[in-house]
């Protein structure tokens, strides 16, 4: 996928062979870009999506001084999987199964 611009969050979205296998995906504050590893199932790119426009949403939070210091990430790693867990099961996000995220590991989507 080639950078998209997405003008209502202010942020690009990408796709990248990154470099770090450590890395599934990973939030930019400073260029504003998401950036997720191309080579991820349907389920774990939305996944790392979801998870990096928490930690986006962080940082719009503190730069508002809203919060004063870095959501726990424990709490970013269970709710992103939560979250996308009830829209599939609300029927809000198709092509992807309940157990396809379940089985994600979470060690994979904390960075």
């Amino acid at each position: 996928m080639r950078p998209r611009y997405l003008k209502h969050s202010d942020v690009t979205l990408q796709e990248k062979n990154l470099s770090d296998k450590d890395y599934n995906g990973l939030w930019h504050p400073v260029t504003r870009e998401i950036t997720i590893r191309e080579d991820l199932s349907k389920a774990a790119k939305v996944t790392i999506l979801l998870h990096e426009a928490m930690h986006f949403a962080e940082t719009e939070l503190k730069k508002r001084n809203k919060i004063e210091r870095c959501i726990n990430h424990d709490f970013i790693i269970y709710s992103t999987k939560l979250i996308l867990i009830l829209l599939i099961e609300v029927g809000l996000i198709k092509g992807i199964t309940i157990e396809e995220v379940k089985q994600l590991n979470d060690r994979g989507f904390d960075q």
